[in-house]
């Protein structure tokens, strides 16, 4: 196989950080909230559950990374 050719468009990340990705996940989750306190739609609820999915899943990558550096930083000492 060839490799794939360097991409033309060299856009920086959107985040720097995994806190912030749960940050904004979690501001939406909250917009979508408030919707359905509006509008009733279960379409919200459905979408407003998988934001929870995906904040647990940053959150576990989040703690899965601070105790990895937790280790690394006691076996310095």
């Amino acid at each position: 196989t060839t490799p794939l050719p360097p991409s033309s468009s060299q856009k920086s990340p959107k985040y720097k950080h995994i806190e912030d990705i749960i940050e904004d996940v979690w501001d939406r989750s909250m917009e979508l909230e408030q919707k359905y306190y509006s509008t009733g739609s279960p379409k919200l609820v459905q979408t407003f559950a998988m934001n929870i999915v995906i904040i647990q899943f940053w959150e576990s990558v989040h703690m899965r990374i601070l105790e990895e550096q937790s280790r690394c930083h006691d076996k310095k000492r």
